[in-house]
């Protein structure tokens, strides 16, 4: 069965439920706040992110457009602690049901984003501002060419072949 509570900070405009939906329980009439006779419930968008579900909230001064994955947890969880982020352990970011929610840490949302396959790793040559690919690496760290040759000859600064040559830098390409 499903189970509503108050967002918090707005528990008599909004609710959240424990299966990731919302509902306004108010309505303006000629300016005037009332409880509605029926609750109307949101309809959830992507986040320009496009990561998650979030939705739009008028708080009596201003719209403001929260995460419902955030809007679960502090109603039933409660308040962020802090430095936590709001975490899936599932990995589906459109999945809000409570029991698929919990507060962590940064290291512990890397671990979970890694585990699932969610972590964009722009790392290297999958980097889309690389100049560098894997066998450029190795062509520096074979080459007899002085530094200053192999960097014109690639199109690259003379201080990334010196620190690719020292291992400070690609020190994972062998």
């Amino acid at each position: 069965m499903e189970t509503w509570k108050g967002v918090v900070g707005l528990e008599s405009f909004y609710e959240v439920s424990d299966l990731g939906r919302v509902r306004r329980i108010f309505t303006r009439n000629g300016g005037v706040l009332r409880p509605r006779r029926e609750p109307f419930y949101l309809s959830l968008r992507r986040a320009p992110s496009k990561r998650y579900l979030q939705l739009s909230l008028f708080n009596g001064r201003r719209r403001i457009f929260p995460g419902v994955h955030v809007l679960v947890l502090e109603a039933f969880v409660g308040p962020r602690p802090p430095r936590a982020f709001a975490c899936h352990n599932d990995g589906d970011a459109f999945n809000n049901v409570l029991s698929n929610l919990r507060w962590d840490l940064p290291a512990g949302n890397t671990r979970d984003r890694h585990a699932h396959g969610t972590m964009s790793i722009n790392v290297g040559s999958k980097h889309p501002l690389s100049k560098i690919t894997e066998e450029t690496v190795r062509i520096i760290r074979s080459s007899s060419l002085s530094g200053s040759a192999l960097a014109k000859q690639l199109n690259i600064s003379e201080s990334s072949v010196s620190m690719i040559r020292s291992g400070k830098r690609w020190g994972s390409v062998k």
